[in-house]
């Protein structure tokens, strides 16, 4: 069960492989945070995740994707790859 588990957690530990597109998605979670007047601390209570991965994922550190997910969801922003402003 052990060995099941941590073979679902590397599947769901998706590195965000572009930095460009971790830095502004970083950034858009951090502008949304703030204009709504939330403290990572309150973020993370709302998408239930640890205040630090608030800050990383605001940091554009390596954050599992589901955790991404529930900080987005709990924030209002819906994104697409299109709304990323991502240097080619």
């Amino acid at each position: 069960i052990e060995n099941e588990m941590d073979k679902r957690k590397q599947c769901l530990e998706i590195e965000i492989k572009s930095i460009d597109m971790a830095i502004e998605l970083g950034r858009l979670i951090r502008l949304q945070r703030t204009s709504i007047g939330l403290s990572p601390e309150r973020l993370a209570e709302l998408a239930s995740v640890h205040a630090g991965d608030i800050k990383a994922a605001e940091a554009a550190k390596c954050v599992p994707i589901l955790t991404i997910i529930k900080i987005l969801a709990a924030v209002g922003l819906k994104i697409s790859f299109s709304e990323l402003r991502i240097k080619r």
